[in-house]
């Protein structure tokens, strides 16, 4: 499954930096992300750990992923899956500076390895992509707001 999407925000790109690499805390402020941890030591690659639980009705499941991520500051952030329980998980976050703001866009695909629902699990996917990434932009908001008023 391939998604895609984009955003315009009001933001510097520094502050969306900051907020897709809050790896440690990402999992406070979006949904469905039950836990994000780096766990690769300094002067290592980065790998990123996380877990996904997504739940609707009666049916739900867990990914587990390490990532390993490169970074290039305030440019492009890419990753893909090393571990876990998906087939492949790969993408990439670009920024581009705006001057007055930012241009944030997310390419993702992602294969399960495990048995999904034909219909349901793929819109549970899709769902849950676009509400995190939709929680991430309002954490770029939130914190820009707490800047202009002064604290963060």
């Amino acid at each position: 499954m391939d998604f895609a999407t984009e955003a315009l925000l009001p933001v510097a790109p520094q502050l969306v930096w900051n907020v897709l690499t809050d790896y440690d805390r990402i999992a406070s402020f979006v949904p469905g992300l039950a836990a994000s941890r780096l766990v690769s030591g300094g002067g290592e690659p980065l790998l990123l750990e996380q877990r996904l639980r997504v739940a609707s009705g009666g049916f739900h499941f867990e990914a587990v992923v390490v990532l390993r991520v490169e970074e290039r500051p305030y440019q492009e952030i890419r990753f893909e899956a090393v571990d876990g329980n998906l087939r492949e998980m790969r993408g990439e976050w670009s920024i581009g500076d705006l001057g007055e703001g930012s241009r944030l866009a997310y390419r993702l695909r992602l294969v399960p390895g495990f048995w999904l629902p034909p219909v349901l699990g793929p819109k549970l996917i899709r769902d849950g992509f676009r509400a995190q990434f939709d929680a991430l932009t309002t954490e770029m908001m939130r914190r820009a707001g707490a800047a202009s008023a002064g604290t963060v």
